[in-house]
């Protein structure tokens, strides 16, 4: 038998969706960041004690507000997961945006302006995804 495995996903990686407009006063009646499509995988191989994994998560532009005219951006970010176990001594690194792509994360239409007598205009603001990033830790089981 040979030590490495792949060990495959264990849940849908893939979604496709239509949202419909109904009558909710709860949500205003709104369709904003309904995604259409998104989705989530990966592959990991396992070696014994130790395994490497690379990850895929992302969604597809959506609309930012309920009328279409403003588009939250989509986003495709691949992350490395990396661990090895040392008799009780887990360590592992973690690299999040392996590709250091430009992405926003929480997305939202509002209305601003630049000065106080400037005039109010709707816009997408955002807040900016996690850069390239790596994180260590070690975890000792007693």
């Amino acid at each position: 038998m040979c030590p490495r495995e792949w060990i495959k996903p264990r849940s849908s990686p893939f979604t496709v969706a239509r949202a419909t407009l109904v009558q909710n006063a709860g949500n205003s009646n709104g369709l904003a960041l309904a995604p259409r499509i998104m989705g989530q995988g990966g592959v990991t191989l396992v070696d014994g004690p130790q395994f490497i994994s690379l990850r895929a998560r992302g969604i597809g532009n959506r609309p930012g507000n309920d009328d279409g005219s403003l588009t939250a951006k989509g986003y495709l970010i691949f992350d490395l997961i990396a661990g090895r176990k040392l008799g009780k001594l887990d360590l592992n690194l973690t690299v999040n945006n392996v590709l250091n792509a430009n992405w926003r994360e929480a997305q939202f239409a509002d209305e601003s302006r630049v000065t106080p007598t400037a005039d109010v205009v709707e816009q997408m603001h955002f807040t900016p995804g996690i850069p390239l990033t790596a994180t260590a830790t070690a975890a000792y089981t007693f």
